[in-house]
C-alpha cells in the first residue's frame, strides 16, 4: 500500500466524516470574440462566479486570463470542491461554470476545455491562500 503524505491524510480526515474529498480544479475555457467581447462581460462573470449556488465549492476564483493577440483570451477558473469522486468534482465545477456564463454561454468555445483535478492537500494555495475547510470568498485579482 503506498504511503501519503500526513497532510493529505489531514485534509481527507477533515472531509471523511461527510463522504467527500476536497479537490483541486482548475478549469480553462477559451472565449469566442477575444478581448473585445470579453471585456463587457468580464464584470459580470466574476461577480456570479462569486457567489456559487453549490455549498460543496469551498473556493472559487478566476486564476488567469491568456491573452494572445486581439482574437484569443482563455480563462481559467480555480476551485476548491468537496465531492465524492474526481467526476463529481468536475460536474460541480462545470455547473459553477456555466452558471457563471450562463448569460452569454454561446461566448465560450467550450468544446476547447479543459480542465485538471486532483485531490487538494492541506494548505494548498487558491492563488496564493491556503484552502480551508468551510465556504471563503472569491479572491478578485485584477489582470
Amino acid at each position: 500500500m503506498r504511503e501519503l503524505p500526513l497532510r493529505h491524510l489531514a485534509a481527507q480526515r477533515r472531509t471523511a466524516a461527510r463522504g467527500t474529498t476536497r479537490y483541486r480544479v482548475q478549469l480553462t475555457v477559451p472565449r469566442r470574440g477575444g478581448r473585445r467581447a470579453w471585456g463587457p462581460v468580464r464584470a459580470a462573470f466574476e461577480r456570479a462566479l462569486a457567489d456559487p449556488p453549490d455549498p460543496a465549492i469551498a473556493t472559487a476564483e478566476m486564476a488567469s486570463e491568456h491573452r494572445r493577440g486581439a482574437d484569443y483570451v482563455r480563462v481559467t477558473i480555480a476551485m476548491a470542491v468537496d465531492a465524492r469522486d474526481v467526476a463529481d468534482a468536475l460536474a460541480i465545477t462545470w455547473d459553477a461554470f456555466t452558471g457563471a456564463a450562463a448569460d452569454d454561454l454561446n461566448g465560450w468555445d467550450l468544446t476547447a476545455a479543459a480542465a485538471e483535478v486532483r485531490p487538494a492537500l492541506a494548505g494548498d494555495p487558491v492563488r496564493g491562500r491556503a484552502i480551508r475547510s468551510g465556504r471563503a470568498p472569491i479572491a478578485r485579482h485584477n489582470q
